[in-house]
């Protein structure tokens, strides 16, 4: 039998709308889960027995449901799991077979659970452990680095981040419980131009996912694009440590027109205001752009295509054309990332963007879009190299293997 979102066991959803109303920013209030293509929305659908409950079960005993309910409900949870186990069996054990990564629990799938459990199989998710040790301690040292030196963009942080998603330096914190997403920002003033003669910039930088212990990398954008930006004075995000939380990207407009958005998973600032940015005018970011800052509500995280184009006004964007994953292998996704909304099928997916969200989503206690912060820290090419700080991340070697 085919399992995927929105599907539950009999009896186990009383009131569809009253179960996604704390997944659901307060304009996705209707009863249906949001699918990946375009348009798509997925309504309740009831199964026979306990398929559903069965499944989570499952997943569960081979590592990929540690946190979830066994509620029967194939919910957001429940598709990230599957979706993770599936990229595992794919990446990991090579072994192409289970078809695609789709977060669908078909025949090819759940014969490879199955297999799993009858080899008592689980995931070794410990490669990065080194990796992640490093770099959480070297974030708390370049904390102390911050408060000691005390350069222009933190003097901001700290004198205006009271209000909004930023957190002032005193306030950065770095407990392993907790998700942290890092933002590496390289050659922000480099632009360049598309083939249609638009100006844009490189998804050139670095994020690090830590968390449980774990280490994954990919590539995306810190930096705002010009052509996406459409205003001569850009915003980038302040250098510093901003409060984010689940939820959803391009929802406006989603009651009135839902088949026509692409609204997706993705994370949006924890404080309504949101994080601290400056406004640089330009291409440049100069030391003028450093003469105030104010928050910005839309400053998300979310997904920047394959790569091959910066969809950012001022968002901090991930590329899903390659990622490192926990075991410190390089994952290559270019047969099946999508480049752009409408590539996406069930072949072509996010890429590294979902590994990356579905990582934090199994990983997390509370996925609810009032639930978990993820702590994202917004650091420059020089902080992470070798400083009084220390070398938190191995950034050069990333970057290498990311290219």
């Amino acid at each position: 039998m085919l399992l995927k979102l929105g599907y539950h066991d009999a009896g186990s959803v009383a009131d569809g709308t009253e179960y996604l109303k704390g997944y659901h920013d307060w304009s996705l209030r209707k009863p249906a889960f949001r699918g990946e293509k375009t348009g798509q929305w997925l309504g309740f659908s009831s199964v026979s027995g306990q398929a559903v409950a069965d499944l989570q079960r499952q997943l569960r005993e081979i590592g990929f449901f540690p946190r979830g309910a066994i509620d029967g409900v194939y919910g957001y949870r429940t598709r990230s799991a599957v979706r993770l186990f599936q990229e595992y069996v794919r990446a990991v054990e090579s072994r192409h077979d289970i078809g695609h990564v789709d977060g669908e629990a078909g025949d090819k799938t759940q014969q490879q659970i199955k297999r799993w459990m009858s080899e008592n199989r689980k995931p070794d998710l410990g490669g990065s452990r080194d990796q992640y040790k490093q770099a959480m301690e070297g974030l708390r040292q370049l904390q102390k680095h911050f408060k000691a030196a005390n350069p222009k963009g933190i003097q901001l942080l700290n004198a205006h981040a009271a209000g909004t998603a930023s957190r002032s330096v005193d306030d950065w914190t770095y407990r392993e419980e907790d998700i942290h997403l890092i933002g590496i920002r390289r050659n922000e003033n480099e632009v360049f131009r598309d083939g249609k003669g638009k100006t844009r910039r490189a998804n050139d930088d670095i994020f690090v996912l830590l968390l449980n212990g774990m280490r994954l990398a990919c590539r995306g954008s810190t930096n705002p694009s010009p052509s996406v930006a459409k205003r001569p004075d850009q915003a980038f995000l302040l250098r510093g440590q901003h409060a984010y939380r689940f939820g959803w990207h391009k929802i406006k407009g989603t009651e009135q027109a839902p088949a026509k958005t692409n609204v997706y998973r993705a994370f949006k600032p924890k404080v309504p205001a949101g994080p601290l940015i400056v406004r640089a005018i330009g291409d440049l970011l100069t030391d003028d752009s450093f003469r105030s800052a104010a928050p910005n509500p839309g400053i998300n995280i979310h997904w920047s295509g394959s790569g091959t184009a910066n969809w950012s006004a001022g968002c901090q964007v991930v590329a899903g054309m390659k990622y490192i994953n926990y075991r410190n292998e390089t994952v290559d996704l270019s047969d099946r990332a999508a480049r752009s909304y409408g590539d996406l099928t069930g072949a072509r997916t996010r890429g590294a963007y979902n590994a990356l969200i579905d990582l934090i989503t199994v990983s997390a206690n509370d996925i609810r879009t009032n639930g978990d912060k993820l702590y994202y820290t917004l650091l420059y090419e020089r902080d992470v190299k070798t400083t009084a700080a220390g070398a938190p991340i191995d950034f050069d070697e990333i970057v290498a293997r990311l290219s």
